[in-house]
């Protein structure tokens, strides 16, 4: 559970300071502050960790005074992180305000809305789901060998060692994909930053893409089979597509005006 105060919305009042003078800085010791919003995330971690490891090694006595030794190693382990994120908030403009003292211990966060209610968060602003993985994968190999050549009394002893070590770690992320699938509306295409993507507002149509995209999209993606032809046609919008903008996103090949006319002629 978290307050939401750096990119929240929040509007402080009464604050008081430890401080009288705060060109120096000072800490907010109480406030109240209305139109606050919490965010709950849901985020299981599921990780699997495997490890194999040898370690052959043997002797040789090739004379009653000389002899060799041989060691070899090879380890090889396997991490894998998934971390699946569910994050609901609480709604905005339904006059939660905040109560927040500081004097001392344990600061304390008073809200107005009920917490420990499901029935607060939904599908809200600033919601969002995330969907990473983490592989890592460490290997180390090595080998050891000496010689020995005298007796128990005395004896003169020579040798050396190879180690080899490698670690490699990848970071797997398909967050957007995935909200827009659970939570934007699920559109037919999908196309990576710096594009616009639909927000996480709680639309799960089967194929539809939010309101004023999803018939252009339709209507194009049967006109052009070309790798990614659809998919760039992602921004829309202008005055004849209900308030959006027209992007020539589609690498010069659709025009403002054909879009336009495209538009119009299906009252888009």
């Amino acid at each position: 559970m978290a307050w939401i105060v750096r990119n929240g919305a929040i509007i402080p009042t009464n604050l008081t300071f430890d401080n009288p003078d705060c060109t120096i800085g000072c800490v907010v010791t109480g406030g109240t502050f209305a139109n606050a919003q919490f965010f709950n995330e849901f985020r299981p971690y599921a990780e699997t960790t495997k490890l194999v490891s040898i370690n052959p090694g043997g002797e040789w006595e090739i004379s009653p005074t000389l002899k060799a030794s041989l060691q070899g190693n090879y380890a090889r382990s396997t991490f894998h992180r998934e971390s699946p994120t569910v994050g609901l908030t609480t709604p905005l403009g339904v006059g939660n305000t905040v109560t927040y003292s500081n004097t001392g211990g344990i600061p304390t966060i008073q809200s107005g809305l009920d917490l420990n209610d499901p029935a607060n968060f939904g599908w809200n602003a600033g919601s969002r789901v995330g969907i990473q993985d983490e592989r890592r994968l460490n290997k180390s190999k090595g080998a050891r060998g000496d010689l020995t050549w005298g007796g128990k009394a005395l004896n003169l002893k020579i040798g050396g060692a190879f180690d080899d070590v490698s670690r490699r770690i990848r970071g797997f992320d398909n967050s957007q994909a995935w909200q827009n699938a659970v939570c934007g509306n699920n559109p037919n295409v999908f196309v990576a930053s710096p594009n616009t993507q639909p927000p996480c507002a709680g639309l799960d149509a089967p194929g539809a893409a939010p309101a004023g995209l999803s018939q252009l999209f339709r209507l194009w993606h049967g006109r052009d089979h070309r790798p990614g032809g659809a998919g760039q046609l992602w921004r829309l919008a202008g005055p004849q597509c209900g308030g959006a903008r027209l992007s020539e996103a589609w690498s010069g090949r659709v025009r403002h005006r054909r879009l336009a006319g495209l538009c119009r002629r299906h009252q888009l």
